[in-house]
């Protein structure tokens, strides 16, 4: 196995159409936002907010994915505001933090150890 740089552009096309994915959901959730009520109780203003925002970071990540050599920060900080949404919204908390932490854990780590992070194999 031998560091390489290029990880995240191998798997741009899987971040695109996770990130479409993604401002897909926010942007339902933001629309149930004002007609649902909350199973946690939780003011609506609060639950739309967080949608908003989960739909500003899909959108903004994939809109400038391109400009960044590393794009996996995007996902995952992308990651964890989709999960907090989704925490206001009624999804179990262990469930929510089972997506949030790995997203935050691998977007610290790529950002601190920048291509040392991206292990791949290369065949030569």
């Amino acid at each position: 196995m031998k560091l390489v740089e290029g990880f995240d552009r191998q798997h741009r096309n899987f971040y695109f159409w996770f990130l479409v994915v993604m401002a897909f959901c926010s942007g339902l959730m933001l629309i149930a936002g004002f007609f649902e009520e909350s199973p946690r109780n939780l003011p609506k203003l609060v639950r739309i907010a967080l949608a908003t925002l989960s739909l500003f970071a899909a959108t903004a990540s994939y809109l400038s994915i391109d400009r960044f050599d590393r794009s996996h920060p995007l996902v995952g900080l992308s990651s964890v505001v989709y999960a907090a949404s989704l925490w206001a919204f009624g999804l179990p908390t262990a469930l929510v933090l089972l997506i949030a932490i790995p997203s935050l854990v691998l977007s610290v780590l790529c950002l601190i150890f920048k291509g040392a992070a991206d292990l791949t194999d290369k065949v030569d």
